[in-house]
């Protein structure tokens, strides 16, 4: 099947784009955003969390006084780009406004409109073919300043709850160092969501646990994964053993609370003179799994990744 392409409105998230190959479907936010608000097979769930409710919102003094009078940040869901490291009210840039869009030979670029403040010009762009369970997001970012612009790019993907996030630990055949963690402040180290192995980190998103817990780390192995019911998502990206990354060196990081859970991928540290563009790519893949497995035995887990990925 052919890539189908349509405005279509989406929930209350008012006019969106369906991206569709027959396999997967992934639908973006036109009237505010953008957004990738929904991600999963076709005729499948979707497997980002969406805030319909509108839980999430950013309107403080400072934020105002940055970014205009009236000026909110609203999480909405789903995936959005951001800068690292994270700034505020700097990184909460109200995206509130109608986005622009344009069709590609194999996809589709979305543009978020130039904020008051803004040193950088946000977009990303779904690349899909046909017959294929797997999409790229490839994100951009552009100095609109006059000044010279040190940055990241942030994939970050809410997901819905009560799945467990995967995360492999550094191959061991290294004389030197090769692991690190970062963990936030608000992080409770011992939290029992948090499973800390060997070979795998995993992270449980539960619903009935109201604290906050956030972990950094410096994947090098480009995959992330996202075990929820019979589907497993998984995020890929290329990691420059070079480069120097954000927040202690993390190039992917999880974030769990009650409502969602977070997986988010960053770029290297780029330092961007005025004009210039940077790209940050992520592969998205989903498919179905017959039994998970427990993610609490690494061995179990070898044998999920060796089977599945």
């Amino acid at each position: 099947m052919s890539v189908e392409v349509r405005e279509i409105h989406y929930k209350n998230y008012g006019k969106c784009v369906s991206i569709h190959n027959g396999l997967i479907q992934t639908i973006v936010t036109i009237d505010v955003g953008p957004r990738i608000i929904f991600f999963g097979p076709s005729d499948g769930p979707n497997l980002l969390y969406n805030d319909l409710e509108r839980k999430f919102i950013w309107n403080s003094t400072e934020l105002q006084a940055h970014f205009g009078e009236g000026s909110q940040f609203i999480l909405y869901g789903g995936h959005r780009l951001w800068t690292a490291p994270e700034r505020f009210p700097d990184s909460y840039i109200p995206d509130n406004s109608p986005v622009v869009y344009t069709l590609l030979p194999e996809g589709v670029r979305f543009t978020a409109p130039i904020g008051r403040n803004s040193a950088v010009q946000l977009s990303f762009e779904i690349v899909m073919t046909g017959d294929t369970q797997d999409m790229m997001v490839v994100h951009c970012a552009q100095n609109i300043s006059h000044e010279e612009q040190t940055l990241s790019l942030w994939g970050i993907t809410a997901l819905q709850p009560g799945g467990q996030l995967l995360i492999p630990q550094n191959e061991r055949a290294s004389a030197a160092p090769n692991r690190t963690l970062s963990f936030w402040p608000f992080t409770d180290i011992q939290d029992p969501r948090f499973f800390f192995g060997n070979r795998y980190l995993t992270l449980k998103q539960i619903s009935e646990q109201n604290t906050r817990f956030k972990i950094g780390m410096n994947n090098q192995l480009g995959w992330a994964a996202y075990l929820m019911d019979q589907y497993a998502f998984v995020k890929r990206f290329v990691y420059n053993h070079e480069a120097q990354y954000p927040d202690n060196g993390s190039s992917v990081e999880a974030f769990a609370h009650q409502d969602l859970l977070e997986l988010q991928t960053l770029s290297p540290l780029y330092r961007l003179e005025p004009k210039e563009m940077v790209r940050h790519v992520e592969n998205w893949s989903v498919f179905t799994v017959e039994k998970l497995p427990d993610t609490k035995s690494e061995d179990a887990l070898d044998q999920f990744v060796n089977t599945n990925l």
